[in-house]
């Protein structure tokens, strides 16, 4: 057994929650054929991929602020080299697999020789 808040989160709300879905849809659509069933899994799947994804994301964004622009831990830009500066935090929206959004919070760096943008860092 786990003491992840994320696993318990998963196990006891979010895949539960995602049978449920399934198991109503499947009361709803009594005649569903075989294509229309996968449809709804992978609808189901896909959901939980973006969820999933963006917790493990938000989780790493945590752990990595501390660090993440220490000047020993600075992420290098990857046009000249030089240490990248930190332009705060920035949120952007990413279209993942099964066109599902996924939301990112993360440090914003600029590189200072050229220019150059990174989201996220590392």
């Amino acid at each position: 057994m786990t003491d992840d808040p994320l696993v318990i989160r998963w196990q006891e709300e979010l895949l539960e929650e995602a049978l449920r879905d399934l198991s109503d849809w499947q009361k709803d659509h009594p005649k569903a054929t075989f294509a229309q069933i996968e449809d709804a899994v992978e609808e189901r799947i896909a959901d939980l991929r973006a969820g999933l994804t963006e917790d493990l994301v938000r989780g790493r964004a945590a752990r990595d602020k501390a660090t993440s622009w220490e000047a020993e831990a600075r992420p290098s830009c990857s046009a000249c080299g030089k240490p990248m500066e930190s332009r705060g935090e920035h949120e952007r929206t990413i279209t993942i697999r099964g066109n599902r959004q996924v939301r990112v919070r993360r440090s914003y760096g600029v590189c200072p020789a050229c220019g150059a943008g990174l989201f996220p860092p590392g």
